[in-house]
């Protein structure tokens, strides 16, 4: 009789980012558009999810620890300023809780008509409405300048994290 133990927690490793492939493997997510001077643009949630449906084994859990690779590029002209920030919270579509800041603010140099890439990295700590599995990030950011601003996600973006399964 065979017996099949199901581990107690998971380690995960998610890009999500992807789109065709490409000769040098660069990709990014849509470009979005600053519109209004000084106000966020929010791009789409990217949401780290391992399994698919709620009934699969290891679908939520309680995070342990996170570390996330995070990139952003900006483009604008030369006298354009930057604020980006990261957010993340636990992923509930029936009942969405508020964002919480993985990177609060950070400006950037003027940024040009030559796309500037900004990563941020590290592990989390995890806080009230960012402590579980699945959950989900996403960039905001904004410019001086009404439409000269431009943003993506590039597909170097990550996050690996160890989670407790419920």
């Amino acid at each position: 009789m065979a017996r099949v133990i199901q581990p107690k927690h998971l380690e995960f490793l998610l890009h999500p980012i992807g789109a065709d492939l490409t000769v040098n493997g660069v990709q990014y997510s849509q470009i979005y558009n600053a519109s209004t001077a000084n106000t966020y643009v929010s791009t789409n949630s990217m949401v780290f999810m391992p399994f698919a449906a709620p009934s699969d084994p290891g679908y939520s859990g309680a995070l342990r620890e996170v570390e996330l690779g995070l990139t952003a590029a900006f483009q604008g002209n030369a006298t354009t300023l930057c604020t980006y920030k990261w957010q993340g919270r636990n992923y509930n579509n029936d009942d969405p809780v508020t964002w919480v800041d993985i990177k609060p603010d950070e400006v950037t140099a003027a940024i040009t008509t030559a796309w500037l890439d900004q990563t941020v990295t590290g592990y989390k700590t995890l806080v009230a409405n960012f402590n579980s599995v699945p959950f989900e990030v996403r960039m905001q950011y904004r410019t001086n300048h009404a439409t000269m601003g431009i943003g993506r996600i590039k597909n170097s973006t990550y996050a690996k994290f160890v989670y407790n399964i419920a």
